[in-house]
């Protein structure tokens, strides 16, 4: 089924705004609800719930996206790694996942860096960094 773009479009403003509630309520400290909308944007973008999500490899969640330009592909590649970065540092603390998650986020946004073939920009660089960060203090 192809989408329109104005469809398109929609789905990444909602699935932006997602992520900001996620953080938000996050912040107030009600992740049971932060779980929960993560959930909804592993759903959202992949078809996939969270736990499911995990358990997949790079290719098996690449090939889950197909809706849209290869750019709207990558954006929504982009938010997912950044819900599992989310994830992996301030909503769970089973080791196992936040690992998977961090693993995740961060092979994302290489596939995003190998797809555009063009030098690493700033924003993907500062968020590859903070997985990089946070995976290192957290062993």
């Amino acid at each position: 089924m192809a989408y329109s773009r104005d469809l398109i479009l929609r789905v990444l403003e909602q699935i932006r705004d997602m992520l900001a509630r996620v953080v938000g309520l996050v912040e107030e400290g009600r992740i049971e609800q932060a779980l929960a909308q993560s959930n909804a944007i592993a759903q959202k973008v992949t078809g996939k719930g969270l736990d499911e999500l995990l358990e997949l490899d790079l290719q098996a969640i690449t090939q889950l996206i197909v809706e849209g330009s290869e750019k709207d592909q990558l954006k929504q590649i982009e938010y997912l790694s950044d819900m599992l970065f989310v994830y992996a540092s301030r909503i769970t603390s089973d080791s196992v996942k936040k690992d998977k998650a961090l693993t995740l986020s961060a092979s994302l946004l290489e596939y995003i860096v190998d797809k555009q073939s063009t030098v690493l920009d700033m924003t993907l660089s500062f968020k590859m960094n903070k997985i990089k960060g946070y995976r290192e203090q957290s062993l």
